[in-house]
């Protein structure tokens, strides 16, 4: 992948993380018997002022690393609510369905690099117009 290299165990990885971050909203919707889409809400805010606030941070590999956990936070809550409204699905299913869109576009993004872009001119290019063709 142009981005880090790529091993399955990545995408593993990413689905232990995001099934964590589904436990606990789901979890926080139970303990403080509030509606999922209520604490998705406040969690997209929270994380939206700290990112902005993460501006302020001295150690530059801190604030790299914080920002892309919580980007990729936003991105899992932002589609399954977006997945939710769109096709009148429950949150819960929404997050799951996420879950899957987001193996499948880094899985799909690296395949795509490894077979149709590395070697062309402006690689990077290429790659973003194949992912913009299957991320319709």
């Amino acid at each position: 992948m142009p981005l880090c290299g790529f091993d399955k165990r990545m995408l593993d990885g990413l689905d232990m993380f995001y099934e964590g971050l589904i436990r606990a909203v789901e979890n926080k919707s139970k303990k403080r018997r509030v509606s999922l889409d209520k604490i998705l809400e406040e969690e997209m805010n929270e994380m939206h002022m700290f990112t902005q606030e993460l501006n302020n941070l001295n150690n530059k590999i801190s604030k790299q690393s914080l920002m892309g956990v919580t980007y990729l936070a936003q991105a899992l809550y932002k589609g399954a609510a977006d997945y939710s409204k769109q096709k009148n699905t429950p949150l819960s299913e929404a997050l799951k369905e996420q879950k899957a869109h987001l193996r499948s576009l880094f899985y799909k993004t690296d395949e795509y690099y490894e077979t149709r872009c590395r070697g062309k001119p402006n690689p990077m290019k290429y790659l973003v117009d194949e992912i913009n063709k299957f991320e319709l």
